[in-house]
C-alpha cells in the first residue's frame, strides 16, 4: 500500500443485481477554484453519507475556497494537492480520496505530507507512553542515547500527547480510535531543519537533544507504519498453514474472483466455489491436527461481498441478511446475505483485523463476528468504510480527481451499513483488543519474523481449551 496519497481505498466492487452507475464529472476546463466549488456541490448531491456524517458543505466551502484561490494564484499544484487531501479527510470515509495521474506529483505530495526525517520514528503503547523505533544506525539520535524502546516525552518542547495534535493529519481514519498510531508515527516527521527531542535516558534522567534533518521521512514512515500494521510481504490469497500443533491459519488478502466467477456471483448473488474451496482448506487443516483457526484479514482491501458471505457461511448454521439497496428502484433488493451450512460452526476461530480492513473486508469482519464460535481481535478497529464508490470529479486541468461513494446499502434499521456516522465510533466492535506493551513493540521492530497479533491470537486460543 502506498502510504499517504493512496492511503484511502478506492476499490470499486459491483454488488449483485446492482444497476451500476459511474457518476463521472469532468471539470477540467474550469479554473481551479471553480472546479473545486463544482465538485463540492456535486458531492453534496451525490455522496450517499452526507446526512449520516453530518457534512456541512457550506462550511467546507468557506474554509477551503480561499486556500484554493491562493494556490491557484501561485499555480502551486503540490499545494493544491495538499489542500484537496485536507478536504477529503474531513469526511472520515476510507472510500473518499484523491487520485493523481502524475507520478512526480505523487512523490512530492507524499514527501510534503509526511515531513522530514530526523533519524528516528515513534509508536504509541497501550499505557499511553510513546517509544522510539527505527533508529538510524550511527545517526545523531543513536549517538545521543536513543534506541528502540527509549521513552520519548516531548517533541520540539511540547509534551508528546499534545504535540500529536499540533499538525494536519494526512490520514484521517473513519474510526477516531484508529488515529492514535497514525498521529504518533507521523509526529516524528514534524519540524524544520532541526527539532528538539526530550527522552528518558538509560540512567532514568530526562535529556533534551537537538536533531538535524537528514532527508525525507517518507521511507522511514512507510517502514514503521507497515510493521505496525503488519503490512510486510503477505502470503498468497487464501493461503493456509498450521502455525502450531493444533492451530490453523488462513490468510485472505481480498475478496477476489475470477472473471467467470464474478459474472456468476453478480447474477445469482452467491459464490459457491468459495464455499467449496473453504471446505477443502478446512478439511486439509483438520487432517493436520487443527483444533482452532486464525483467519487473518488485516489489510484486506475488499472486493466482492459474495466472497465475504461465502466465508462467513462456513462458520454458522444460521442465515442472515445484512444489507439492502437503498435506491428508489431497488428498495426491496438484498445486497448481501449469509447462508449458513453449519459444518464448521463448532470450530473455535479468531479473526484478525486492523484499520486497513476495509470495504468487503469490513463486511467479512461483520459477518464473521456474528458467528457464535468467532472472536474478532486486533490492535485497531476495522476501517468501517463499506459503501460503493462510483463518484468521480476531475478537477483543475486534470491534475487531480476526487472519488466518493454514490450507492447506499442500509442495514435492517435503514441506516448505512458499517460506515461510521459523525461520532466516528466503530460499527464493528472488537471482541478482544490486542494490547501493545514495550516488550512486544521492541520485538516487533527488532525481529522481522515476529507477528505480535498472531502470537497473541494463538496463545488466546490455546488458553481457551
Amino acid at each position: 500500500m502506498a502510504i499517504i496519497l493512496f492511503a484511502v481505498v478506492n476499490f470499486v466492487y459491483i454488488p449483485t443485481n446492482m444497476p451500476v452507475k459511474t457518476h463521472l464529472h469532468c471539470y477540467t476546463r474550469s479554473s481551479w477554484t471553480d472546479s473545486f466549488v463544482k465538485t463540492v456541490r456535486t458531492m453534496e448531491k451525490e455522496y450517499v453519507l452526507s446526512d449520516w456524517k453530518e457534512i456541512d458543505y457550506d462550511a467546507l466551502l468557506d474554509e477551503f475556497v480561499p486556500r484554493i484561490q491562493e494556490a491557484e494564484q501561485k499555480q502551486d499544484t503540490i499545494e493544491l494537492g495538499m489542500i484537496l487531501f485536507d478536504f477529503t479527510n474531513r469526511f472520515y470515509d476510507g472510500h473518499i480520496g484523491i487520485d493523481c495521474a502524475n507520478s512526480d506529483f505523487v512523490m512530492q505530495l507524499n514527501n510534503k505530507l509526511v515531513g522530514n526525517d530526523y533519524g528516528l520514528s515513534m509508536i504509541p503503547l497501550d499505557d499511553g507512553n510513546v517509544i522510539a523505533v527505527c533508529i538510524e544506525p550511527g545517526g545523531e539520535a543513536a549517538q545521543q542515547g536513543i534506541h528502540t524502546g527509549t521513552l520519548i516525552t516531548h517533541w520540539n518542547g511540547i509534551p508528546i500527547q499534545e504535540a500529536k495534535y499540533s499538525y494536519m493529519l494526512p490520514i484521517n481514519p473513519s474510526v477516531e480510535q484508529n488515529e492514535e498510531p497514525n498521529r504518533t508515527i507521523l509526529l516524528a516527521g514534524q519540524g524544520e531543519e532541526t527539532v528538539s527531542v526530550t527522552f528518558i535516558a538509560d540512567d532514568g534522567q530526562s535529556k533534551t537533544i537537538t536533531l538535524h534533518r537528514i532527508g525525507e521521512y517518507y521511507d522511514r514512515y512507510n517502514s514503521v507504519y507497515s510493521r505496525h500494521q503488519h503490512m510486510v510481504a503477505k502470503d498468497d490469497n487464501f493461503s493456509y498453514k498450521m502455525v502450531s500443533d493444533t492451530c490453523g491459519y488462513l490468510r485472505i488478502n481480498a475478496e477476489d474472483l475470477r472473471a467467470l466467477q464474478t459474472a456468476y456471483a453478480w447474477i445469482v448473488g452467491e459464490a459457491p466455489f468459495i464455499s467449496t474451496r473453504m471446505d477443502e482448506i478446512l478439511t486439509d487443516l483438520r487432517s493436520q491436527g487443527m483444533e482452532s483457526l486464525v483467519i487473518d484479514i488485516r489489510n484486506n482491501t475488499g472486493g466482492h461481498p459474495q466472497v465475504s458471505s461465502a466465508v462467513a457461511g462456513m462458520f454458522t448454521a444460521e442465515s442472515r441478511t445484512y444489507t439492502w439497496y437503498s435506491d428508489e428502484k431497488n428498495t426491496d433488493k438484498v445486497a448481501s446475505k449469509v447462508t449458513g451450512n453449519g459444518k464448521w460452526k463448532d470450530l473455535p476461530v479468531v479473526v484478525l483485523v486492523n484499520q486497513n480492513t476495509v470495504s468487503a473486508g469490513d463486511a467479512m469482519a461483520q459477518m464473521l463476528a456474528d458467528c457464535e464460535n468467532v472472536m474478532l481481535m486486533g490492535m485497531t478497529h476495522t476501517n468501517c468504510s463499506c459503501q460503493t464508490t462510483g463518484g468521480i470529479c476531475v478537477l483543475a486541468d486534470g491534475y487531480y480527481a476526487i472519488l466518493y461513494p454514490t450507492f447506499l446499502e442500509v442495514d435492517e434499521k435503514g441506516n448505512p451499513n458499517i460506515d461510521t456516522d459523525a461520532s466516528r465510533k466503530p460499527r464493528i466492535p472488537l471482541d478482544v483488543h490486542i494490547p501493545l506493551d514495550a516488550a512486544a513493540a521492541e520485538m516487533m521492530f527488532t525481529d522481522d519474523s515476529y507477528d505480535h497479533e498472531l502470537e497473541y491470537a494463538i496463545k488466546w486460543l490455546l488458553e481457551q481449551r
